[in-house]
């Protein structure tokens, strides 16, 4: 029986590989840059109808609730409200509208994104694979060279089309839900960002945790498959020479070894999201005491105080779509 079968794949253990990854794929995104523009335009419109939203808000409770409010407790009739409020509905049903129809506007492309590239690359790929040499064939197991062609091709669309959507969301609200705090706190909006730094620290420190253990898992996985494949076609061989037990024994090695490089991978990353919440919660509680302050002191309103605490709650997923995009393309 021959030794556990090496599947002959490359072991990354640096940190830099987005840069290089991109540049090998990027004739084919500019293949398919018709449907790829749309697809960012749309995603960019919908990044920017959710950073905007929380003005909406804003501008509802303080030229519309807050007086009225106001009003009311004053014993005066609160006549003419209907018109302010079908404005703001109009309004909000409006940008819903938009964004319905970018939201199918990017899925529509993202499918067709990742399913044209996915056909694109596996043909290349196995075009490739029909002008190579015997030596290279006999240096790679079959197992890997199908998880090659068929797995990570899927995983290296999917970050092209899915994940990217995030990446550029996250980076719309982000940057979008910044510009208007600041344009109207700067003080405030420093108490939302406080706790970026830290969240940004642990995010990047967890995140390599993951990057390690679903580099080994990878890795492990393709000696699994190969090494599947290579005693499925040879079970003939297996039986006359009686090893059956032995091979048993041989992948039920490395099918631990994928056992335990995966949970420590979903360890990590089950920890990396309450961590990047319970951080996230800081700035939100950073808007109550500070801003709940500057309301009752007349330095800010209440539909100021309102919106803060919508971005303080709301810009935080996008980082961790951000570092979750980095850590997939690692």
């Amino acid at each position: 029986m021959a030794p556990r079968m090496k599947s002959g794949d490359k072991e990354f253990r640096n940190t830099r590989a987005l840069r290089p990854f991109l540049k090998e794929l990027w004739p084919y995104i500019l293949k398919y840059r018709n449907w790829f523009v749309p697809f960012i335009v749309a995603t960019i419109m919908v990044g920017l109808i959710d950073a905007v939203n929380p003005m909406v808000w804003l501008y509802f409770l303080d030229d519309v609730v807050t007086p009225l409010t106001r009003e009311w407790l004053a014993g005066a009739g609160v006549e003419g409200y209907r018109d302010p409020m079908l404005y703001y509905g109009a309004l909000l049903g409006g940008l819903m509208l938009v964004k319905v129809l970018c939201v199918f506007t990017f899925i529509t492309f993202a499918g067709r994104i990742e399913e044209n590239m996915i056909y694109a690359l596996r043909k290349d790929m196995f075009n490739k694979l029909q002008g190579l040499s015997f030596s290279f064939y006999d240096k790679n197991a079959i197992g890997w060279l199908t998880t090659r062609l068929v797995s990570d091709t899927d995983r290296v669309t999917m970050l092209l089309s899915w994940s990217s959507l995030s990446l550029i969301w996250g980076l719309v609200v982000i940057f979008g839900g910044i510009g208007m705090m600041t344009w109207y706190s700067w003080k405030l909006t420093l108490a939302v960002l406080f706790a970026i730094p830290l969240m940004l620290v642990v995010a990047v420190k967890l995140r390599l945790k993951v990057l390690r253990f679903s580099r080994e898992a990878r890795k492990v996985n393709s000696e699994m498959i190969a090494n599947l494949t290579e005693h499925v076609n040879g079970i003939e061989l297996n039986k006359v020479t009686n090893q059956e037990e032995k091979s048993v024994r041989q992948f039920s090695v490395i099918s631990d070894e994928l056992r335990r490089a995966s949970y420590s991978s979903q360890f990590f990353s089950a920890v990396f999201t309450p961590l990047v919440v319970a951080t996230g919660s800081i700035g939100a509680a950073m808007v109550i005491l500070w801003g709940g302050g500057q309301v009752l002191d007349g330095a800010i309103t209440l539909g100021v105080l309102a919106a803060f605490f919508s971005y303080a709650r709301m810009i935080f997923e996008p980082v961790l779509d951000i570092t979750r995009f980095y850590a997939q393309a690692q």
